[in-house]
């Protein structure tokens, strides 16, 4: 048989599934084996959370687990090799876990190319790679979880290389699908009164606010905050993904996309920064944080998660805070105000309550009473102040005085 025809019956085999045979018989079918792969983990852990990370598929997160509860945050990561013959096979994933992927580059989600491990801490495991997925660059990738905290830390360093002329800026884009979000509820701090981000068309709100998603089933917003959280209210329990501000400016955004996938409800969470031209070192980061305790938020001030509610008396109103510490929140005052939504009108300062230490991961709620007799009217946003001297202003609930 001619050289080439062999060639062509092997790619055929390895791309169809059937094998061709020349003469009067018919292809007979290939039954490609199957088999999940069993890839080697490394593990972070301490008294709330135990991190795996698979070094052989880039490095990535592929599960958080909560440990007072033994509850998986996130869809598990699976690997299949699928072999047509001893010489053809063909490796593939579910695409799950989480590692640094950049917005507008293909193939990255699929891709599986390793990472070795350059350094190793109680606290923290640091990955290297020349060549990052179908990337011409070389990426470093630092995963932190110190003692006594529900919040780990993702630092990444990316090096673009000169000859890279396919991709004229990286904008990093962390992917979170959490686990069994089928009843979940999303918490989106969306910022109103815009219809782009860049050249990106964004749902169009009103006013800054926390939004759902209702019904839509993939979405681009513009961020009100920082954050984005996924709410389990039947488990009381909220896990959120954080990044620092600046690395939102101008251009970041969020994704958001709901639907079925590997015979899981989806709802995941995706933040988009905003990137960077230049080929010097471009650091990044983000922090995923888990809050026991609470059926949602309002607010992530530092590691602390914040809800808030207001109820009404015939008298006077009450202001609850809950506050939920991802790391040990010192002891100190706890300070709150109401600020017109306007701009226009007077700040009406609602005093402080002195805090003892708040340990990690236990919710404590304080309250506030506001007088029906106070000289009040409009809409005000409730701002206040941590122990930490960390600021907040909630965008929801707005307290009303008609």
């Amino acid at each position: 048989m001619h050289k080439s025809m062999t060639a062509f019956m092997a790619i055929t085999a390895m791309l169809t599934g059937w094998v061709p045979t020349l003469g009067r018989d018919r292809s007979l079918p290939v039954k490609p084996r199957v088999e999940l792969i069993e890839y080697d983990s490394v593990y972070l852990q301490n008294e709330f959370i135990k991190l795996e990370m698979i070094p052989d598929a880039m490095g990535r997160i592929g599960q958080i687990t909560f440990l007072p509860n033994k509850r998986d945050m996130l869809i598990p990561f699976i690997g299949r090799e699928t072999a047509y013959d001893p010489l053809f096979s063909r490796h593939e994933s579910n695409g799950m876990g989480l590692r640094d992927l950049f917005w507008g580059v293909r193939g990255l989600t699929s891709s599986l190319n390793p990472m070795n491990i350059v350094e190793t801490n109680p606290d923290s495991i640091t990955f290297y790679t020349d060549n990052y997925g179908f990337l011409n660059a070389s990426m470093q990738r630092a995963v932190k979880l110190p003692e006594n905290s529900t919040v780990l830390e993702i630092c990444s360093t990316v090096i673009r290389r000169s000859s890279d002329t396919r991709h004229s800026s990286l904008q990093p884009w962390y992917n979170l699908v959490p686990a069994r979000s089928g009843t979940a509820e999303l918490i989106i701090p969306a910022r109103g009164g815009v219809g782009r981000v860049g050249s990106r068309v964004v749902v169009h709100l009103e006013q800054d606010c926390l939004f759902g998603g209702e019904e839509l089933q993939h979405y681009y917003v513009a961020p009100a905050r920082n954050w984005l959280a996924t709410s389990f209210p039947d488990e009381k329990l909220i896990l959120a993904i954080y990044v620092p501000e600046e690395l939102l400016q101008p251009n970041g955004f969020f994704y958001f996309w709901r639907g079925i996938t590997g015979g899981n409800a989806v709802k995941t969470t995706e933040i988009i920064l905003s990137g960077k031209e230049s080929d010097e070192p471009y650091n990044f980061s983000c922090r995923i944080g888990i809050f026991p305790g609470l059926r949602s938020i309002k607010e992530i001030c530092g590691n602390t998660a914040i809800d808030c509610r207001i109820k009404e008396n015939p008298d006077d109103w009450i202001i609850e805070i809950d506050l939920c510490p991802g790391r040990q929140l010192p002891a100190g005052s706890l300070t709150l105000e109401l600020r017109p939504v306007d701009g226009k009108g007077n700040i009406i300062k609602l005093g402080k309550i002195d805090l003892e230490s708040l340990p990690t991961a236990k919710v404590r709620t304080l309250s506030f009473k506001v007088s029906k007799g106070k000289p009040l009217s409009g809409r005000y946003r409730i701002c206040g102040t941590l122990p930490s001297n960390e600021k907040f202003e909630l965008l929801a609930p707005l307290f009303e005085n008609k």
